[in-house]
């Protein structure tokens, strides 16, 4: 899922994390391996937003979780590699960006 501007504002907002920037010479590498989203780094990998199914939403806002696609390779973390998605448990309201554990 890419995020729009507002979206990316809102989960600054509410997990204090910054996207992997477009200018970012791996981007094309990144879309190329995992499709068009807006990626972010943490301590265990790649991460992307996708929206919560209907099913699972309580209704209230756009949440989206987040989600772990890659993982680090080694411990200076250099270099990532695709994983199975790994859903984890922090949920943002895309629209307010509160952030919830499921």
């Amino acid at each position: 899922m890419r995020l729009t501007e507002a979206q990316v504002t809102a989960v600054r907002n509410a997990l204090d994390v910054e996207p992997v920037e477009e200018e970012n010479p791996a981007m094309e590498t990144l879309r190329n391996a995992l499709g068009d989203h807006t990626f972010y780094l943490g301590q265990e990998g790649l991460f992307v937003f996708e929206p919560v199914p209907a099913d699972q939403a309580n209704g209230a806002g756009t949440p989206a979780q987040l989600i772990l696609v890659a993982a680090w390779t080694d411990e200076e973390r250099k270099a990532v590699q695709a994983v199975e998605p790994q859903v984890t448990n922090v949920t943002v309201d895309l629209d307010d960006a509160g952030p919830a554990a499921s």
